[in-house]
């Protein structure tokens, strides 16, 4: 079984359809997919506490939880209100943002579902998007030994959510180890973490669940309190 997905752009503004097709031993023929108009979606920046200082021009992207496609982003207005242009109807997720120091996104809430699981599922046009801002986040302090026991460096470190949590991309932290051996990761959101060191790693391997579960016996874990 296949998804066939088509999206395109014209005149600034996108189209996407999709169809299933089941393959079975032969040539499959005539198949049609309708390609709709995308979709705008409201949303709302909140912050639990007092905004940081001089916060403006801040930009909210979500990409498709599969990786493939365009990334619907737009910029938070003074009113902390925007709007993601060509959204369609398929899950999403919250990309990584560039956040003020310190600030993590705390909850996710789409029209009346919570998912700050981080998989939004846009169902119907209309739907907002709520987005929760806090800055209660922690420090970790890592420390990495090579096989003999002596300091390793040169290594990245990666933390990664676990739990209900374990997709939200967004709240991966990364270091890179001092000759030492030591590494502090900072703006850490309060929750369960795994935590991989790598001599070499693709990163966006990394972030696949299915592939950190193989070699989590070998990963540290560690409980992040708020800060």
């Amino acid at each position: 079984q296949y998804c066939l997905r088509i999206q395109q752009s014209q005149s600034g503004h996108s189209s996407f359809g999709q169809q299933v097709v089941n393959v079975a031993g032969q040539d499959v023929d005539d198949v049609v997919v309708s390609v709709t108009p995308g979709s705008e979606m409201s949303g709302t920046l909140l912050f639990e506490s007092a905004p940081p200082d001089n916060f403006k021009n801040f930009r909210i992207f979500i990409r498709p939880a599969d990786g493939s496609g365009m990334t619907p982003n737009a910029i938070v207005k003074p009113d902390n209100t925007f709007v993601l242009p060509d959204v369609f109807p398929i899950p999403y997720e919250i990309q990584q943002l560039p956040m003020p120091q310190g600030f993590y996104v705390k909850s996710i809430q789409y029209g009346e579902r919570d998912a700050s699981d981080g998989r939004i599922n846009v169902t119907a046009a209309g739907t907002p998007l709520t987005l929760v801002l806090a800055s209660d986040s922690a420090k970790v302090s890592v420390s990495v030994q090579a096989p003999d026991g002596s300091a390793a460096s040169g290594v990245i470190v990666i933390l990664a959510p676990g739990g209900r949590l374990a997709l939200r991309s967004d709240l991966f932290r990364t270091g890179y180890v001092a000759p030492n051996g030591s590494a502090t990761i900072t703006g850490v959101a309060p929750g369960e973490y795994k935590v991989f060191a790598w001599e070499d790693v693709d990163q966006s391997l990394a972030r696949v669940p299915e592939f950190r579960k193989l070699l989590e016996d070998r990963a540290a874990s560690v409980t992040v309190g708020p800060n």
